[in-house]
């Protein structure tokens, strides 16, 4: 058996294909942990409801490190990784039905980001979509709201940059 931490375990959840937040949370009221959850065996997997198809690849992990590199990349730009179950994490995301169990920071969630708002979108917009995208975080980030995504390429990525233009750094 592999030793990971349970924030590398829920980071290997996260990047599991075909699976997203709500049955990650599924996962983690099923088995107790990430580590029990990444731990298991794909026969396990496949006798749960809506996992039967991932069952085939479930240990992938072990060979495909992806979410190694993707940790690796985080630690190299000063990227802080912080859990749903940590105290850090928003509590106003926590609200959500599918909140993101895992949430990359770049910089620190200050007081004054209580008010915030999230632009995502597209990775393949249309330049009409990205200027708007642009335009509005501007002007949201010169209102004093914080912006927020999954700093995806195309819609994520122009509203960052209107909002970098606008906004305080």
């Amino acid at each position: 058996m592999t030793n990971i931490t349970e924030l590398e375990a829920l980071a290997i959840l996260a990047a599991t294909p075909g699976i997203g937040a709500v049955k990650i949370r599924y996962l983690l009221n099923y088995f107790g942990t990430a580590c029990n959850a990444v731990h298991t065996n794909s026969t396990e997997i496949a006798k749960l409801p809506g996992l039967e198809r991932i069952a085939s690849h479930w240990n992938s992990w072990q060979t495909n490190l992806s979410w190694k590199k993707d940790l690796d990349l985080a630690a190299r730009y000063g990227t802080t990784l912080v859990p749903y179950n940590s105290p850090h994490y928003p509590k106003r995301l926590l609200e959500l039905s599918d909140y993101p169990i895992l949430l990359y920071v770049q910089g620190e969630i200050k007081p004054q980001d209580q008010r915030s708002i999230a632009i995502v979108g597209t990775r393949n917009a249309s330049i009409y979509g990205n200027e708007m995208a642009e335009m509005i975080a501007r002007d949201l980030a010169a209102a004093g709201f914080t912006i927020v995504s999954g700093l995806a390429r195309g819609v994520d990525t122009a509203a960052h940059n209107g909002a970098l233009e606008k906004g305080a750094h």
